[in-house]
């Protein structure tokens, strides 16, 4: 029967990760110092109305140049798909 040696060796495997689990769980593992769960919150500065119009205004900015150049690119492509579809046609 085939497979014994592919069987052997995820057994080592499972092995060698259970024994490296057991160290992750001690307080000090060969991987680094263990991070603690509590960590510090950050405060963030409020922003204004001004602040929130201005980044509203900007995205919408954006939005629109996106959509522009999708809407470009849109355009050329029916273009050429059109031409070449004359041009297979003709010959």
């Amino acid at each position: 029967m085939g497979g014994g040696g592919f069987m052997l060796d995820a057994v080592k495997t499972m092995k060698a990760n259970r024994t490296l689990l057991k160290k992750r769980n001690s307080k000090k593992s060969s991987f680094g110092p263990q991070q603690t769960l509590t960590r510090k919150i950050k405060t963030f500065k409020r922003s204004t109305p001004e602040d929130v119009e201005k980044v509203r205004k900007a995205m919408q900015a954006y939005n629109a140049q996106l959509r522009r150049g999708a809407y470009l690119a849109l355009v050329i492509m029916i273009v050429l798909f059109v031409l070449l579809w004359s041009a297979w046609l003709y010959f």
